[in-house]
């Protein structure tokens, strides 16, 4: 039996990046939460004054969560992710998005700081959610995107995300999660 621990796909290959997009698709949320935590807990840490937070370790100063699911039965950690934006002070913001499911209400979201879609996530929002990320801070930003879902909206998402000039194909991140 062999055992290996650790992994590549980390918030550490956004150092030096100011700004994060998560897509996740599905089940492609715990991999991205976990990283979303991280970096409230980061800032929570900078906001204490002590060393080691956000921007002093070189992270991002800002994300935003872009979640995309069949139904809103499905959206795991959708809770958890709603805590860490209400503690990060507007500096995570999630953007829902549902698929199969009617009664989405997309001009009234669940939660602060919170947007709701119908429909998946395309590469079009995509792009438009790493283009607002570079214009929050100062439009000269360099923005890493995660990307974790099923193998067919990683691949496309991940294209579309290292052709905009804010992300580039060095600062898109990627895991399949089947």
């Amino acid at each position: 039996m062999r055992v290996r621990a650790g992994g590549r796909f980390t918030l550490g290959q956004a150092n030096g990046c100011d700004a994060a997009l998560f897509v996740a698709g599905g089940i492609g949320v715990t991999a991205l939460a976990a990283m979303a935590g991280e970096l409230v807990e980061r800032w929570s840490r900078e906001g204490e004054g002590e060393e080691g937070g956000g921007s002093g370790e070189g992270g991002p100063r800002n994300a935003l969560f872009l979640y995309s699911t069949r139904a809103r039965a499905d959206l795991a950690l959708l809770p958890q992710l709603r805590e860490w934006a209400a503690r990060s002070g507007g500096r995570l913001r999630l953007q829902v998005h549902v698929t199969g499911e009617e009664g989405v209400d997309e001009a009234r979201p669940d939660g602060e700081g919170e947007a709701w879609r119908k429909g998946r996530v395309t590469a079009r929002d995509a792009r438009e959610a790493a283009q607002a990320l570079a214009v929050e801070e100062d439009g000269g930003a360099k923005v890493g995107a995660f990307v974790c879902g099923p193998p067919q909206m990683t691949d496309e998402l991940a294209a579309a995300l290292a052709e905009v000039g804010v992300v580039g194909p060095a600062r898109v991140f990627t895991e399949k999660w089947w």
